[in-house]
């Protein structure tokens, strides 16, 4: 039940950014992404009791100050044809991606320490590989359940270094 559970919030974290980079521009999920190590540190010290070093403030304090200056000097435009809405709901699930990671990798921890009763490498390798898997089998049902298969063949067409090379990097 671990892994089918934290393969699913996997799927749902990746379909909340592929959502987050169709309206908005890469240089902004990437900074929002930024984000991701506060929210580590947040549910890291309630779900984990992890302590606020002087190292992880530290972190804290350098990414905001990295990001603030960032996005201070973005030079991107929204993309052609995406309304207020959509980019709105972009900027929303890139957030809501960013936390559900951070939940995720605590939840990983405390799992780990808790239910799973180890950190080995085989035990940290069998939930990676069972939640990896399982939002694989997510994935693949919504690529088919959505009807987008109908474009792929269309896709590799016009990937530029041909179909082979797309199926690798798919793959």
């Amino acid at each position: 039940m671990v892994y089918v559970t934290f393969g699913l919030m996997l799927a749902g974290n990746g379909f909340l950014y592929s959502v987050g980079t169709q309206y908005l521009p890469v240089s902004t999920v990437t900074l929002i992404s930024a984000s991701q190590l506060a929210f580590n540190a947040f549910f890291s010290y309630f779900l984990n009791s992890q302590r606020f070093t002087p190292f992880i403030i530290n972190s804290l304090v350098l990414l905001t100050i990295s990001s603030v200056l960032l996005v201070s000097h973005d030079n991107s435009s929204r993309i052609a044809g995406v309304s207020q809405a959509e980019y709105a709901a972009g900027f929303i699930c890139t957030i809501f991606g960013t936390a559900a990671a951070g939940l995720l990798f605590s939840l990983q921890q405390l799992a780990l320490r808790k239910l799973l009763k180890g950190q080995t490498f085989k035990v940290v390798l069998d939930l990676v590989i069972g939640q990896t898997l399982t939002a694989s089998c997510v994935v693949l049902v919504g690529f088919f359940a959505s009807g987008e298969w109908k474009w792929f063949n269309g896709e590799m067409e016009e990937y530029g270094l041909g179909k082979t090379s797309y199926l690798i990097v798919l793959i």
